[in-house]
């Protein structure tokens, strides 16, 4: 972003130097070298500002054509923060309003006319590290998603564990070979179970769309019982042997009781029209 186009954003969001510099939170200087072109302004600052006088400019020509704006659309984040929980319900409720408010549908078609608004800044630090991460994951095929995302995930954790194993790594290093397979054996097996977890959803979904015989809860039970199989090949095979006591065989099956009511859940979602965005 160059100073010109630093001032006519300012201009659209109705910014003077100083407001520009209470907003950021940064000196008044610094805000005046911005503008003087003496310093250079950082990618993250110029897509905030890029995005949010897009947006002021997308508001304006919706209110120049008299397009009404939604009072439901407007009250929904207030519904979200009032009860988080209910996220899953929240979606598929606004899934329902959007596809059914004449004036969602106005402002859409209205918006499909404008320019495309820019990409919305990342969030700073870690969660914009994961935020990038999962948008990458997003150009992935559909059944890979988990795999990565699980394992990326799990071989995070362990490497952060292993920055305790660090004192003894720098007295022994035969330690660093254990650490480094811990690692990889981490990541591997996470995602495994990542893709078996992918496929057996994807399954799920398109077995819940074409039958009629089938409800989500079978469904669910079948996809929960497919996933314990398949996770629990491996060890079986390598220890050559099952388990024998009753509780284990108990724990397993409320595992799969579980595990099956949840992907039931998300199988009713899917049929609403709310996407897992991890699946």
């Amino acid at each position: 972003m160059d100073p010109a186009e630093l001032s006519a954003a300012c201009e659209t969001l109705g910014f003077t130097t100083s407001d520009l510099a209470s907003d950021l939170g940064i000196p008044i200087h610094q805000a005046e070298a911005w503008l003087a072109g003496t310093l250079d302004i950082p990618r993250r600052i110029a897509m905030d500002l890029r995005y949010r006088a897009a947006v002021q400019q997308q508001d304006r020509a919706l209110e120049a054509a008299g397009i009404p704006r939604c009072e439901w659309i407007a009250e929904w984040p207030a519904r979200v923060a009032a009860k988080p929980r209910k996220l899953d319900a929240h979606l598929a409720a606004l899934t329902a309003h959007v596809e059914s408010c004449g004036t969602c549908q106005a402002v859409d078609a209205f918006a499909a006319t404008l320019p495309p608004l820019p990409p919305s800044p990342p969030p700073a630090g870690v969660e914009g590290v994961v935020t990038r991460f999962m948008a990458w994951t997003d150009t992935l095929p559909v059944w890979a998603r988990p795999a990565v995302q699980a394992g990326a995930a799990f071989g995070a954790m362990t490497v952060m564990r292993n920055v305790f194993a660090i004192p003894q790594m720098m007295r022994d290093p035969r330690v660093v070979g254990l650490v480094l397979m811990a690692t990889a054996a981490a990541t591997l097996g996470a995602g495994y179970l990542g893709l078996i977890c992918g496929f057996v959803y994807r399954w799920m979904v398109r077995t819940s769309a074409g039958s009629r015989l089938l409800g989500t809860g079978s469904i669910g039970l079948a996809g929960a019982a497919a996933l314990t199989v398949a996770g629990g090949a491996p060890f079986a095979l390598y220890y050559h042997t099952l388990p024998e006591a009753g509780f284990a065989w108990g724990a397993i099956g409320f595992f799969v009781c579980v595990t099956g009511l949840l992907f039931a859940s998300w199988l009713r979602l899917e049929q609403k029209g709310v996407k897992r965005p991890y699946l």
